[in-house]
């Protein structure tokens, strides 16, 4: 069976999902202390009642279970609880040798899944008792809305039309979000910040029983792995930060490497590949016509979008197709065929097309799952991007930025992930210094060519976090290390974790290679090793039949 047909007959038995939270207690009850909060029994229960055909066996030993943290951890209890949904895989023999908390990154990203996306690292998972956690305002947590308005990448708006009214669609698309945000999910919204969540995950270590935690944060979780050593120095073990984010920094900072990231991504690893197959894909003999062939097509789309029937292909949206294709060498060649299928539609006169049933999977919109709040994920990026640290400069900066951006990086220079920032009512306090001081050594892990959180920002962060090692992958570009198929990775990782043993301050692996195309694409093409992609498919597919009595 492959991945994606188990993964769809495992969505099919997730429907007697129990998440029991604990029983309300009224607001006389609650101790202000937190106490009430602390004295919770955590009840779990398994999460699959029977085996689809072809799943690990490890699957039925996933349990679930809920907890109940204050809305407000400086006001306990004074402005009502939130549900926090959690699962666990435990060793199948033996006493775990410790807790490992884990983040698929976002941040938003739903992390309930990521248990079961580690099981074929056997040593960790015979070690460990591996938690994945929907944090406050996402999954089977309490959840936020930004009313489905969105500054989506998936915008029909093309970002690159800077005349006075693109301009103004811009200004007001930011504005429009930060308020939908604000009326959607009221004063919740100033509750979903990092300070908040890693106290939420230190209550969460404390009624597990555990005196300090371990941790493995990909991505978004690099910020939030490091923003709890700085809360909780003393409770912090063994903490793995994989594909960085400039955690030190603010969020407008860390991000501003966003575009020049993918724009390296784009132009150094995927044209040069697409390129050396151009006899299979015909997008051009060199990076640089690969590139043009794309340029060229984008403009086509300005002034004939394709119409597929569900969704039209804006220029804007075949930006967001080729961006998500950059995360992972293993979905390079749909990205190729993509835009070669593009092509032939285009130069062959027509505007509408029925996408072939191989390539109907890229074109998916991600985050749509059937959730309490359906925009949730991406309600609480922006919650925590805004939130977390000031944006500064206001809306003129977005536009200034943007625009030098998009000069230098074209793919996606043109838009800011932060865009909503420059209008947000911010009412948080500023996160506790990211500085490692007092903290026991970490490991960061990065990809060389990282597009999402580009190196550059990794080494900053790095150098300003004391007591932290770094393992480097040459020659890899994936958004990803560990558990992702590179033994060396996986090794280095594992030894830290389980065994305690630290590489060099600074040691590297070797990255692998991009595959070479197979003679079609099924199905089953484009598998993804990387575990933040592997986690957001399986999310996808589960999340929808999880039953929240």
């Amino acid at each position: 069976m492959g991945r994606r047909a188990l993964l769809a007959a495992l969505s099919l038995t997730l429907t007697s999902v129990t998440l029991t939270a604990p029983q309300a207690v009224s607001a006389t009850e609650r101790d202000p202390g937190g106490d009430v909060y602390r004295n919770q029994q955590l009840t779990w229960r398994k999460c699959l009642t029977e085996l689809p055909p072809g799943a690990p066996p490890e699957a039925l030993r996933v349990e679930c279970a809920a907890y109940r943290v204050p809305a407000d951890w400086n006001r306990p209890g004074q402005d009502g609880d939130l549900r926090i949904a959690i699962s666990r895989l435990r060793p199948a023999s033996g006493t775990p040798k410790g807790l490992l908390l884990t983040n698929p990154g976002g941040p938003g990203e739903r992390g309930r899944d990521l248990p079961l996306t580690l099981v074929g690292r056997t040593k960790l998972m015979s070690a460990m008792e591996v938690v994945g956690i929907d944090v406050r305002g996402v999954g089977g947590s309490t959840t936020i809305t930004c009313g489905a308005k969105d500054s989506s990448w998936e915008s029909h708006q093309d970002p690159r039309d800077r005349t006075p009214t693109g301009v103004q669609n811009i200004l007001n698309r930011a504005k429009s979000t930060a308020q939908g945000c604000r009326t959607g999910s009221g004063t919740l919204l100033d509750k979903i910040t990092t300070e908040q969540t890693v106290k939420d995950l230190d209550l969460l270590r404390h009624l597990m029983g555990y005196e300090k935690t371990n941790w493995l944060g990909y991505s978004g979780g690099s910020w939030l792995g490091a923003a709890y050593t700085a809360y909780f120095p003393g409770r912090v073990s063994r903490f793995v930060l994989d594909s960085n984010a400039e955690f030190t920094a603010s969020w407008q900072k860390s991000l501003s490497g966003f575009a020049p990231g993918f724009e390296r991504r784009f132009r150094q690893d995927f044209a040069p590949w697409a390129a050396k197959h151009h006899a299979r894909f015909g997008l051009g003999t060199t990076a640089e016509q690969v590139r043009a062939t794309y340029e060229r097509l984008r403009g086509l789309l300005t002034r004939r979008p394709i119409d597929f029937g569900t969704f039209t292909l804006h220029p804007h949206r075949f930006d967001w197709v080729i961006l998500l294709g950059m995360y992972s060498k293993h979905q390079f060649q749909g990205r190729a065929e993509f835009i070669g299928y593009v092509a032939q539609i285009l130069e062959g006169g027509t505007t509408t097309a029925t996408p072939a049933p191989a390539l109907r999977g890229l074109l998916a919109t991600t985050g749509t799952a059937s959730t309490p709040s359906p925009d949730a994920g991406k309600s609480v990026f922006h919650a925590i991007t805004c939130n977390d640290t000031p944006w500064r400069g206001g809306p003129q900066e977005l536009l200034r930025s943007t625009a030098e951006q998009g000069a230098r990086y074209p793919l996606i220079g043109w838009r800011s992930v932060l865009e909503p920032c420059s209008f947000w009512d911010r009412k948080s306090p500023d996160l506790k210094p990211r500085t490692g001081k007092g903290v026991p050594p970490i490991l960061m892990v990065q990809n060389a060519g990282d597009p999402a959180t580009p190196i550059e920002g990794a080494l900053r962060a790095f150098h300003r976090f004391k007591n932290a090692r770094f393992l480097l992958v040459t020659g890899e570009g994936d958004h990803g290390a560990y558990a992702g198929g590179n033994a060396c990775v996986d090794d280095r990782v594992e030894a830290y974790l389980v065994d305690g043993v630290l590489p060099g301050k600074f040691t590297t692996c070797p990255g692998i290679p991009i595959p070479d195309p197979v003679d079609a694409l099924t199905e089953n093409s484009g598998q993804n090793p990387n575990p933040i992609l592997r986690n957001r498919e399986l999310t996808e597919l589960i999340t929808p039949h999880l039953s929240l009595r």
